[in-house]
């Protein structure tokens, strides 16, 4: 390993890893963005079944690869996340 490279883990608002679902210093628990994995600070779509939610940014990111990528593949995921979820939110695409 090099000695000279900062040995630290990005973190964030929380001051926990960027990664971690728990934050240690509060024990508070945040949803796992569905699409990443990585927690739900803001800008949260929720989807019917309870617990199951995805960050704002990184669903209209899934959803524009979908509509560009014409992929029979990503339409297949797509439907996936629609029954495991449920059903899609219904702002399919959301600007704020």
């Amino acid at each position: 390993m090099d000695q000279r490279l900062e040995q630290v883990l990005p973190r964030d608002e929380r001051g926990a890893y960027e990664a971690s679902l728990v934050a240690a210093s509060t024990g508070v628990r945040a949803l796992p963005c569905l699409i990443t994995g990585y927690p739900i600070l803001r800008n949260k779509i929720e989807f019917k079944r309870p617990g199951k939610a995805a960050n704002k940014d990184n669903w209209n990111k899934f959803l524009m690869a979908i509509k560009t990528s014409h992929s029979p593949v990503c339409q297949d995921v797509l439907k996936f996340i629609s029954q495991w979820c449920g059903g899609l939110p219904s702002t399919s695409f959301s600007f704020q």
